[in-house]
């Protein structure tokens, strides 16, 4: 039986994948467990793997909690050292999430597909395709698998970000939303769920490379704002904060994942809320 080794169990994404295979043979470490920008706390790691491991890397120092040149080092640094590990054992397959941010954070596309030359113009985008390009020139490309999600939102958020299910709390709470601007600038919005499930699928599928995670779907932050207001059925305004950059849309071509998940359907942006609310 295949096993396992999710590294950052315990971070948002992680943890739901961990609960979600529960039922499989999965053993999760956080940073507690091994901190990974040390070498030697990672070879603690060595006895886990083997030709049947499916490991899979959640791993990183979020953006949320640094964009800086320290938090750069450190997330390049578990890169570095994982791949010292891994480059002595013969994996089954290496999950990798990196993020949508390497095709650039003020970077304007047209349409942003796995094609899209990146563009990192931040540290923490700098640290993602480092650490992509890492693992890609150390690991064999039938066994690597990166994936790049797009803006996440769902319940038991360890923070309350600019995402849709950050406005709907605030919303509950009685408290100020601010968006840039009108709110106009288009995003597409990823249900927690739906990275989990695509995830799980992945795991028994042979898919290798880059493949983004997006919905396909089209909305602004004022369209969430709209749905909110729906789902509480309440009037939901919000405070409108004078632009110091242009606006930059992000809108994705998602072919190449419904090339492999064709009758896969994403959670509404108001039916994910409608979830937040009752979990």
């Amino acid at each position: 039986m295949d096993k396992i080794i999710l590294l950052g169990h315990t971070g948002y994404i992680g943890n739901a994948i961990y609960k979600k295979l529960k039922n499989k043979k999965i053993i999760g470490f956080s940073s507690k467990d091994i901190n990974l920008t040390n070498y030697r706390e990672c070879l603690k790691l060595k006895k886990h793997l083997n030709e049947k491991t499916i490991l899979i890397i959640c791993s990183a120092i979020k953006s949320d909690l640094g964009n800086s040149f320290e938090t750069y080092i450190k997330n390049v640094r578990m890169a570095e050292n994982l791949n010292k590990i891994i480059a002595k054992k013969a994996l089954k397959k290496i999950i990798l999430l990196s993020s949508n941010s390497v095709y650039g954070v003020f970077k304007k596309h047209k349409k942003i597909d796995e094609r899209t030359p990146v563009y990192p113009d931040t540290f923490y985008s700098l640290a993602k395709i480092v650490s992509e390009k890492i693992f890609q020139l150390s690991v064999s490309e039938k066994k690597l698998l990166i994936l790049r999600p797009t803006t996440i939102y769902g319940p038991n958020e360890l923070i309350v970000p600019n995402t849709p299910s950050g406005f709907l709390r605030k919303a509950i709470d009685n408290r100020g939303i601010s968006l840039w601007g009108d709110g106009s600038e288009i995003r597409d919005f990823l249900f927690i769920e739906d990275i989990v499930e695509i995830i799980s699928k992945i795991i028994n599928k042979n898919i290798y490379g880059i493949l983004n995670l997006a919905s396909g779907k089209k909305q602004s932050y004022a369209d969430s704002i709209k749905i909110i207001s729906k789902v509480l059925k309440k009037k939901i305004n919000f405070e409108s904060k004078t632009r110091t950059l242009d606006p930059v849309d992000k809108i994705y071509n998602i072919n190449l994942f419904y090339k492999y998940f064709p009758k896969y359907k994403f959670t509404s942006l108001e039916k994910g809320l409608h979830k937040i609310i009752k979990n």
